[in-house]
């Protein structure tokens, strides 16, 4: 008998043991480690630049009783004008189109109460767009243009072959002008910077906004008076101490 209670005993003891060992194996680690402060801003700059090139964009519709027609007048329409246009040493790279559209012409006669449209006819709408190297070149193309059928409203844009340089100027300055903050930002509160952290560029700004004109007509020396406006954003961070 005294045999039987020694092992109950032992027995009883072990699920203890246990519970013990697992109660320790999970004990949290605590991190002692501090975190330093971020300071954050966002720098922006931008640079003007002088147009050196224009893109006209021609407006031209040619009208048929069938798509068919009405597309083969289109075409011959399009050839006419890039034939022309190439004469005046314009490069074939340069003159493409840029929208192209089939719509259909109805009669709104009717001749009972409820009657459903009746189609008349097919239009095929063509957008010819053309890039100009030569500003002197723009009121001549314009003249040849409208004798060949396109539409009196046509699309004029400004354009830049040093859009890159610029946008990369304005970065650059943009940066500048974050980390110009950030030390204003930390000595008016008492800080010191530390570490540069990172630096962000926010939006790619190559499409420019243009300032307002001087004059009100088209001729080279006046488009030469519109400045292109670039815009560069970037954000930067540094520890902060």
């Amino acid at each position: 008998m005294k045999r039987l209670f020694a092992v109950l005993t032992l027995c009883a003891l072990l699920p203890m043991t246990a519970m013990a060992q697992t109660t320790a194996a999970i004990a949290p680690v605590t991190n002692t480690m501090e975190q330093s402060a971020v300071l954050t801003t966002v720098g922006s700059a931008e640079v003007s630049v002088k147009p050196d090139m224009v893109l006209l964009t021609f407006h031209m519709v040619s009208t048929a009783t069938t798509v068919a027609a009405a597309q083969e007048a289109a075409v011959q329409q399009v050839d006419a004008l890039s034939q022309a246009l190439e004469g005046l040493q314009i490069s074939s790279e340069d003159i493409y189109t840029s929208a192209y559209a089939v719509t259909t012409q109805y009669s709104y006669q009717y001749g009972k109460l409820g009657e459903g449209e009746t189609p008349t006819g097919y239009n095929i709408s063509s957008d010819i767009a053309v890039r100009l190297r030569q500003l002197n070149q723009l009121g001549q193309v314009v003249d040849v243009a409208l004798q060949l059928g396109a539409e009196a409203d046509y699309d004029l844009s400004f354009e830049s072959s040093k859009i890159q340089e610029a946008y990369d100027k304005a970065m650059a300055l943009a940066v500048g002008d974050g980390m110009r903050k950030a030390e204003l930002l930390a000595a008016s509160a008492g800080k010191t910077l530390g570490a540069l952290k990172t630096v962000t560029e926010l939006e790619e700004g190559l499409n420019p906004t243009e300032q307002v004109r001087a004059a009100s007509d088209d001729s080279a020396e006046n488009i030469l008076r519109y400045l292109l406006t670039i815009e560069a954003s970037v954000e930067v961070s540094y520890e902060m101490k």
